[in-house]
């Protein structure tokens, strides 16, 4: 039997974001919002905030 990780564990796991809990987007938002947030983690050096 296999058994199935919580999604809290796999968000973790991933190296994407996952903006599946803000209830006030829209599917296509949620994929640019995740699209956007996983690019920053992985490039900072052109982050000047």
């Amino acid at each position: 039997m296999v058994k199935v990780l919580p999604i809290e564990i796999i968000d973790r796991i991933l190296p994407v974001a996952n903006r599946d809990r803000i209830k006030a987007l829209t599917d296509a938002e949620k994929l640019e919002w995740s699209l956007l947030d996983t690019y920053d983690w992985f490039y900072p050096t052109y982050d000047k905030p």
